[in-house]
Parts: structure tokens; C-alpha cells; sequence
């Protein structure tokens, strides 16, 4: 087994872990767990690449699991979102904003894919768990609270996104995916930018929870 099967291997068992923590966080709480944007993101993705355009091997058998995990992460943000609804909008507004959230990540998704079909996956799905990681940190920051997370949630999914930054550069460095020195650049400067706002994340989640545990006592 190459290194870059090992990587990619990790990888999907965390950011399995991942959205499986979401799911039972989310319904134990009674809140969601992923930010919207990025749950339409990762829905759209991974429709994209399980039943639209399949990736080749064992990816495309994850990414079936996965799109099922984020249906029920979508389940939970159905259920318990308007919790957490922008004050600011009508009550009536909550579905057509899903509607058009997922709607637009769908279509970022689908044009994004036509720019390159063989590494389009890759780029998008650096640059989307960029975005998830920020928002990650947003919405601890927002709720004050790990209502709907935990440190383990943080912990899985920096393991699972900094090992598919060493999947991809190993496969790149082995001749086995063909990617140029720039391709390959941006790649590692996303996985390390995800890496720090997820570090940023754990110690956020990780204050918050020292600070209920003694409000507690």
C-alpha cells in the first residue's frame, strides 16, 4: 500500500468520524452542527462526484456514504434551524434560503467541474473545507457555546483534511494523480490555511467548554 493509499485512507475514516459526530451531536443538542453554506457546499459536491461525474475506485463509494451523512446533517439543520435563523429575516424566509443556498452551491459546483474534469474535485474540495473551516470558527465565536459540537468534531476533521493534504501531495510526488508544481502549490497552502483556522477552532471549542464546565459546578 503506497503512502498515498495510507493518507486517503485516514482521511476518509476521520472525516467519516466527522460527519458522523455531527449527526449525533446534532440530534443530541437539538441543534445543527455544519454551518449552511457549508452543508450545501459538501451536499453538492458530493452529488456531484457520486452520481453526476463518480470518482474511479473506493472514492466513489465514500462519497455515496458521505452524501448520505450531510442528508442527515441537512435533516438536523432542517429540524432544529430556525434555533439559530437570522432574527433579522422573515420566519417564512427559512426554506427558500436553504432553496437558494443550495441552489447556488450546486451551480458553483457544476461549473467548476467543466473547468477541469480530472482535478476540479481536488481544487473544490480544498477550497470548500477552506471555507468550512472559517466558518467553523464563526460559528463558535456566534453561538459563545459548543451547542451542536465538540472538540472531538474539530479534532477529526483536522486530522481528516491535514491527511488529504498528504494523500494529494504523495500521489503527486509518486506520478500517480498529474498535477503542475502550481496546482500542487495551492493545494498544500489550503490544507495548511485549514489546518491553522482548524487548530484555531479546537482551542475555541475547548475554552467554551472549560467555561461551561465551571458555570456548572
Amino acid at each position: 500500500m503506497s503512502p498515498g493509499d495510507v493518507f486517503g485512507l485516514l482521511s476518509g475514516g476521520f472525516w467519516s468520524l466527522t460527519y458522523i459526530l455531527l449527526i449525533w451531536v446534532g440530534f443530541k443538542h437539538k441543534t445543527y452542527g455544519m454551518p449552511l453554506f457549508a452543508l450545501c457546499a459538501n451536499l453538492s459536491w458530493e452529488f456531484t462526484y457520486s452520481f453526476v461525474h463518480p470518482l474511479d475506485g473506493w472514492q466513489e463509494y465514500v462519497d455515496i456514504a458521505w452524501f448520505f451523512f450531510d442528508v442527515a446533517i441537512l435533516a438536523t439543520y432542517v429540524r432544529y434551524g430556525r434555533k439559530h435563523y437570522s432574527p433579522h429575516l422573515p420566519k417564512w424566509s427559512f426554506y427558500p434560503n436553504l432553496a437558494v443556498t443550495l441552489g447556488l452551491t450546486t451551480v458553483l459546483i457544476y461549473l467548476g467541474d467543466r473547468l477541469d474534469r480530472d482535478l476540479a474535485d481536488a481544487y473544490m474540495a480544498f477550497l470548500q473545507n477552506l471555507m468550512m473551516s472559517v466558518l467553523f470558527v464563526a460559528m463558535v465565536l456566534q453561538r459563545g457555546s459548543t451547542e451542536g459540537q465538540s472538540p472531538m468534531i474539530a479534532t477529526c476533521k483536522m486530522v481528516g483534511t491535514a491527511c488529504a493534504t498528504l494523500m494529494v501531495t504523495a500521489n503527486v510526488q509518486a506520478g500517480v494523480v498529474e498535477m503542475s508544481e502550481a496546482g500542487l502549490s495551492l493545494i498544500q497552502f489550503v490544507g495548511l490555511a485549514c489546518f491553522a483556522c482548524d487548530v484555531i477552532y479546537l482551542a475555541l471549542l475547548l475554552f467554551f467548554r472549560r467555561r461551561e464546565s465551571a458555570a456548572a459546578q
